[in-house]
């Protein structure tokens, strides 16, 4: 087995010792500083290729979208959009309306559940605050009270009926008309 030994002799003088030293060193930092300018010349290359592609990317969207709107269906998009809109816009106006009209189902309701026996109602006209009401009752004993219910109602003021209803005593066709009393006109 043979060993190798390496063995190590200078017999330079000191100052071309320190300035080999200084020259390999100088050596080490030119490679390294070669070696990270090359580096910093492929990225910004690389960085330089990555903003021409997005460009190019950028350009051929806009002429994709500038080259869509010249076509047929996104014509038809942007119309069926704009009906879309106005039908939207329609319907709000609807709502709008319905929301700020009255609501006479309550009073509806109400009605319907004070006609006393052997009364009918035939008709039930409600225009603005105007409540028509014709109808049959067997008596006029029934007739008198669905009258007095109407009275006592706090929604409806002033009942018109006509001296025609209480002529007879039995079988009777009748008309009632009514005032509805606005929102801040009711009782508390």
């Amino acid at each position: 087995m043979k060993l190798k030994t390496r063995v190590k002799i200078n017999l330079l003088p000191l100052e071309q010792k320190e300035s080999l030293e200084k020259k390999h060193w100088l050596y080490f930092i030119m490679r390294v500083s070669a070696t990270a300018l090359a580096a910093l010349a492929v990225f910004a290359v690389f960085l330089i290729s990555c903003l021409i592609i997005i460009n190019y990317q950028k350009e051929a969207a806009a002429n994709d979208i500038a080259n869509a709107s010249q076509r047929k269906i996104y014509q038809d998009i942007a119309k069926a959009n704009a009906v879309w809109e106005k039908y939207y816009s329609q319907t709000k106006k609807i709502n709008k309306e319905l929301n700020s009209q009255r609501s006479f189902w309550e009073l509806l309701i109400k009605i319907n559940q004070a006609i006393p026996e052997g009364v009918f109602l035939n008709e039930l006209k409600i225009n603005d605050n105007h409540l028509g009401l014709k109808g049959f009752a067997y008596e006029r004993k029934q007739l008198l009270e669905f009258k007095d219910i109407l009275e006592k109602m706090e929604e409806l003021s002033k009942i018109d009926a006509p001296i025609g209803n209480f002529t007879s005593s039995h079988d009777i066709y009748f008309e009632f008309d009514a005032t509805i009393k606005n929102e801040n006109e009711k009782k508390p």
